[in-house]
């Protein structure tokens, strides 16, 4: 006569094993997914700023200026009708602040995550009442027009003083940036503060913090004055 062996099952340690490699398992899973979602949505904004950059220096060849930002949210630049094609003033003293003017330049309207990129110009670079012309009704840009855009990075070591406009992704956490005051109650990392406070100054650096919880991860580009000045002579604008 055979007698079966008893069945042996797995006890609860061995179960609870079990369940916290497949935990570790699906966190790695979920981590890494979320890493390669960020890695791309950097990657896809910033080549979207770059052709932002690209658009900007079409129209400035058109135009002989620069484009006004979007303060109203539609889409087109917004300007001063009593003055010509002069920019509505929503920022500090020589800049003008507001959305990418996505209509009038032809672009899709959003980042990579939904939200507005940020559009500062210098009001000197757009050639306003900052410039030669007292009564604003001159826009043109010429040799003369300077920047007064100032980036730093982190630490607030300066990269560039004199940017005629610069772009600006405020990343995962732009609805912030973008629908609530720029406090340090709403937004506490001080250089992302510098980058949604209507002032000359804006901070470019690396991300910084936790893929769920970015402390600053702004994307900011611009175009140097002596490359805006290099293809508008390049396309016969200037001199």
């Amino acid at each position: 006569m055979i007698l079966s062996r008893p069945q042996k099952g797995f006890t609860l340690i061995e179960i609870a094993v079990g369940m916290v490699i497949i935990a570790l398992i699906l966190g790695g899973i979920i981590s890494l997914y979320s890493r390669q979602s960020l890695v791309n949505q950097v990657r896809t904004t910033r080549v979207q700023l770059e052709t932002i950059k690209q658009a900007i220096i079409g129209y400035a060849l058109t135009q002989r200026r620069l484009p006004c930002p979007d303060t109203d949210g539609d889409g087109v630049q917004d300007t001063q009708p009593a003055f010509g094609v002069n920019c509505q003033n929503t920022g500090g003293a020589n800049i003008y602040e507001g959305a990418v003017p996505y209509v009038t330049l032809g672009l899709p309207a959003n980042d990579a995550w939904g939200y507005p990129v940020r559009y500062v110009i210098s009001g000197r670079a757009a050639g306003d009442n900052f410039n030669d012309d007292p009564n604003g009704a001159s826009a043109s840009f010429d040799f003369s027009s300077v920047g007064d855009i100032q980036i730093t990075d982190y630490n607030g070591n300066i990269l560039v003083n004199d940017a005629p406009l610069a772009l600006i992704s405020h990343g995962k956490n732009g609805g912030i940036a973008w629908n609530a005051p720029c406090t340090a109650a709403n937004v506490p990392d001080n250089s992302e503060r510098e980058n949604c406070d209507n002032d000359r100054v804006l901070v470019s650096s690396s991300y910084r913090g936790s893929d769920a919880n970015p402390v600053f991860d702004d994307i900011v580009d611009w175009i140097p004055l002596p490359v805006l000045k290099s293809k508008m002579l390049e396309g016969g604008v200037l001199p």
